[in-house]
């Protein structure tokens, strides 16, 4: 009988203490360990190696701007890769777990941690090495069971660096870890589900159940059935004891979609679960008790709900210890674009000549209004794939809306060709800045900020379009 080579692992770090230290602990545990002091030189190893797992600092050279991580993914897809930091970033957390990686661990970790996410990690690694590469955002998260059908959730792409989605990073960065209870609102379409899986991913409830709970799906009749589950002969039918989704969030993270939807009695219901964490069975008088985290979603105003009487106040302090707003996509500038350039490259069929979208059609883009957000954005890009004819998405592929955005900005849209570059570049930088300040409440400050300028630089700016700051302050 031949004897089982040793798990390969690849370490990269800059630190030689660190790098040295953790490579003779898992030689010790039987692995067998490849050093390397930059992310350069762990391509370079890659190439040349076959590995079971990449262990990854993020600050080091070559891998400043995670450089490591997307060829990782992009080429090794089927190689699982932990990053492990002392300077984490919101930035860095949301794009590596868009990204696919395993796990991501904070510096200094203990030796016992560090082991059990790497046998996690490779215990959960396709045994062939070599495997197919797949698409970084086909990330597989594990299945649920809703109503006995069992779906597979896969992650979504999590694009943002627009101000208002940097503040919605920054929150999430600082809540996951936590178990205070959130809730987060914002109109359809704008990816509240996603950001609720964010938080779930980054917490440490990843590894057990993140339970998707519509409010909208399920008949009053049979709430607390669907969310507490029955014994055996509770109720006609009820042929054997039935779990319900709360038993499977146990240890990690309920989900409630549209929780404003909820009728007034079945809020005294979830608001007992809530305080206590217990919940009794339909037809059972044992309570259970429960360790979830609850985080909620509704494009509601729930505080106008609690003044007209139609939401809990007490349920709705309970929900909203955190509170996220997401930005409706139409404030989100350039993220429009982008957005759309990651929809093209996750639902173009292989062998299409698709390449991209022509000039018209991302100016249709940015001059739209997107009632349906970031939803509506996928279903275009999807529809267009299946018109389009040469190599680019025109604007003669897009649905008649955005070829005719019925909008302010088409009142005030020129035909760029028709006027200088000096009066086009003029009329732009005079859009932006009066946007940028109506989006700041005329502080100069913040939309100096933005713009990547000084005050100074932006008072002259304003000057030489004659625009007054006070003007777009708020009375």
């Amino acid at each position: 009988m031949t004897k089982q080579s040793p798990q390969r692992i690849l370490v990269a770090d800059d630190e030689p203490l660190y790098r040295e230290t953790t490579a003779e602990f898992l030689r010790e545990e039987g692995f067998e360990c490849i050093c390397v002091e930059n992310a350069d030189d762990a391509i370079t190893v890659l190439k040349e190696m076959d590995f079971d797992l990449i262990l990854t600092d993020l600050n080091m050279p070559g891998n400043l701007k995670l450089e490591l991580l997307r060829e990782g993914r992009e080429t090794y897809a089927h190689v699982p890769m932990i990053v492990i930091t002392g300077v984490p970033s919101i930035s860095s957390a949301i794009e590596s777990v868009r990204l696919g990686i395993t796990d991501y661990l904070l510096k200094p970790i203990k030796l016992d941690e560090l082991l059990v996410a790497v046998k996690r990690a490779i215990e959960q690694k396709p045994s062939n090495r070599g495997a197919p590469i797949t698409s970084p955002q086909d990330v597989a998260l594990p299945t649920q069971t809703v109503h006995g059908a069992t779906t597979l959730h896969r992650v979504p792409p999590v694009v943002g660096e627009s101000d208002g989605m940097r503040e919605v990073f920054e929150i999430v960065s600082k809540v996951a870890q936590g178990n205070a209870n959130v809730l987060v609102t914002g109109e359809s379409g704008t990816g509240k589900e996603v950001i609720a899986e964010m938080i779930h991913r980054l917490s440490a409830r990843s590894e057990r159940g993140f339970q998707v709970i519509d409010c909208t799906a399920i008949p009053d009749t049979l709430f607390e059935s669907v969310l507490f589950g029955h014994t055996q002969g509770a109720f006609t039918g009820a042929i054997k004891d039935q779990a319900g989704l709360l038993r499977a969030a146990d240890g990690g993270t309920a989900f409630f979609d549209e929780i404003g939807e909820l009728p007034m009695p079945l809020q005294a219901k979830l608001l007992r679960v809530v305080q206590s964490q217990t919940f009794t069975a339909v037809g059972s008088d044992r309570p259970a008790k429960i360790d979830t985290r609850f985080i909620c979603a509704t494009n509601r105003n729930l505080s106008d709900e609690v003044e007209a009487g139609r939401f809990r106040q007490d349920l709705f302090y309970r929900l909203a210890v955190i509170h996220i707003q997401l930005p409706p996509l139409r404030e989100r500038g350039q993220d429009i674009v982008r957005l759309a350039e990651t929809f093209l490259q996750q639902l173009l069929p292989a062998g299409s000549n698709l390449e991209g979208f022509s000039e018209e059609a991302i100016e249709s883009f940015l001059r739209y209004r997107w009632p349906g957000n970031v939803r509506e954005l996928r279903n275009v890009v999807e529809r267009s794939i299946a018109l389009a004819q040469g190599s680019n998405i025109r604007r003669e592929d897009l649905p008649v809306p955005l070829q005719n955005p019925n909008d302010t900005a088409d009142q005030d849209w020129v035909d760029l060709t028709e006027i200088s570059r000096d009066e086009a570049l003029d009329r732009a930088d005079r859009d932006y800045l009066t946007k940028l300040l109506r989006k700041h409440q005329g502080v100069i400050a913040r939309a100096a900020r933005q713009a990547g300028l000084s005050r100074q630089g932006m008072h002259k700016l304003l000057n030489r379009h004659g625009i007054i700051a006070d003007d777009f302050r708020s009375p």
